[in-house]
């Protein structure tokens, strides 16, 4: 209090240290160390594919390479999803445009946060789908998280769902969506529209899927030679593909903060040091007295 200036500078020098620290290990934790709320991450995949001549393309796969992906050896389940926007509206008259999706059956391995995920019984349909799952943002905004909403029609401007489960809170695969539909997809599906996820054996090395993806591509290529040909399929862990090429920025930035914290208590260390100096002559005259 006698010396604000000392302190200010002292407080405010660790202050930036540690603001530093923090935020940057927030954004390491939540895509680098924090698992993805999965039993087995480790053995997501997602699928994506690429053209041979180097030409760029969209990643999305067609329904038709998911189903023949499901098929190698070291594949437990495949999934694919189409993605769409449309309005859906409250009871009380509210709109809303939401992102959706159509989903196969392996998406939702997970414990809903009121109501049940999709049966087969849900994919037995001839033009639409019937059943839908909702994010809790959702049943938080536009349903003011009533817990009767399982059962009750989403009212959507394309087609009508029953609503079946509510989706926990930390599920946000794809990214923002609002609504999942259960889909059955065409095997022989030629429309490059789907992003595609694999579950493998664990113990299963990136090396070995991709030897099973070129051999499950040939297979494809001889079924469907217009839309296959010329196209390879790539796997890549869904944590890496969700971090992309953050990773090592992340690390660099977290480390480049911890060094900047160090150098800081290092200031406040020399900051103490020379008061200390400055009170030599108080001090020796107080030890005397």
């Amino acid at each position: 209090a006698r010396r604000p200036s000392f302190t200010l500078t002292a407080v405010g020098t660790l202050a930036v240290g540690i603001g530093a620290v923090t935020a940057v290990f927030s954004a390491v934790n939540a895509t680098v160390l924090r698992p993805l709320p999965y039993d087995n991450p480790e053995d997501l995949y997602v699928l994506t594919q690429r053209l041979l001549d180097g030409r760029w393309t969209s990643g999305q796969v067609a329904s038709a390479y998911v189903f023949a992906a499901a098929g190698a050896p070291s594949v437990v389940s495949a999934d694919s999803l189409t993605y769409y926007k449309q309005l859906i509206r409250s009871a009380d008259g509210r709109s809303r445009q939401v992102l959706t999706h159509a989903v196969g059956g392996g998406l939702f391995g997970l414990e809903m946060a009121a109501g049940r995920g999709f049966l087969p019984e849900d994919y037995t349909f001839t033009l639409f789908p019937t059943a839908a799952i909702i994010s809790d943002r959702l049943w938080a905004e536009m349903f003011g998280r009533d817990p009767d909403v399982v059962g009750r029609t989403l009212d959507a401007h394309l087609f009508d769902a029953t609503i079946v489960g509510v989706a926990p809170r930390e599920f946000d695969v794809p990214r923002d969506t609002d609504v999942w539909y259960a889909e059955s997809f065409n095997s022989n599906g030629a429309f490059h529209n789907s992003d595609g996820y694999l579950r493998v054996i664990p113990g299963t090395t990136p090396e070995r899927l991709e030897e099973e993806l070129t051999a499950v591509m040939l297979g494809v290529v001889e079924r469907l030679p217009d839309s296959a040909t010329g196209r390879a399929l790539v796997a890549t862990r869904l944590n890496d593909a969700i971090v992309g090429d953050l990773r090592p920025i992340l690390l660099v930035l977290f480390a480049g903060s911890a060094l900047l914290l160090l150098l800081g208590c290092a200031n406040v260390v020399t900051l103490f040091l020379g008061r200390g100096v400055a009170r030599t002559k108080e001090l020796a005259v107080s030890s005397a007295s």
